[in-house]
């Protein structure tokens, strides 16, 4: 902290709003617009867009033929200074079976930026192995929140031994304006 701060550092402890070098915020405010234009007022008068709140689909299950389970969950998550939406998948006891996303499809406009639209068969994900781990896709990061979205996401269990068979799968969407 400069020098010329340090009288207040007290201030910030107590979360003493009265100075007006002190400001509270929460995870669901868009604050590096919020400190770069000085003011939560000013949003509006910049961009007319307002963003959209966080969406959860909780994590809905399937069970597999032959034992185990398949679970996937969509989010969109605001973090103040960092907004998400990412899928997320889980296969317990495979039993010969490998996780596959497929976006179908992907819509989200930045807040006061651009849009994005895309679909996906057969994503690649990351977290760890196929068998009870949790596999993430993430499909949008950044410092801006999201304005809108539409995300729909096929989560299957395809068997390794024969790819064309049928398998389980669960079909999760998220939206929002």
């Amino acid at each position: 902290m400069p020098v010329a701060y340090q009288s207040q550092y007290a201030d910030l402890v107590k979360g003493n709003t009265q100075n007006g070098n002190v400001r509270e915020f929460s995870t669901g405010d868009d604050v590096l617009d919020i400190v770069e234009n000085g003011s939560q007022k000013t949003t509006g008068l910049i961009c007319n867009e307002s963003g959209c709140g966080e969406r959860h689909t909780g994590e809905p299950q399937v069970g597999l033929n032959g034992g185990g389970v398949l679970k996937g969950q969509l989010d969109y998550e605001r973090w103040g200074i960092f907004f998400t939406m990412k899928a997320q998948g889980w296969l317990g006891g495979n039993a010969g079976r490998n996780l596959q996303l497929h976006i179908v499809p992907c819509q989200y406009h930045v807040r006061c930026g651009n849009t994005v639209d895309y679909s996906v068969w057969n994503v690649p994900l990351s977290g760890g192995d196929y068998d009870g781990s949790w596999l993430t896709y993430n499909s949008y990061q950044g410092s801006k929140p999201l304005n809108s979205l539409y995300f729909k996401v096929i989560f299957m269990a395809i068997y390794t031994y024969a790819p064309s068979t049928p398998c389980e799968n669960i079909t999760l969407e998220i939206s929002a304006n």
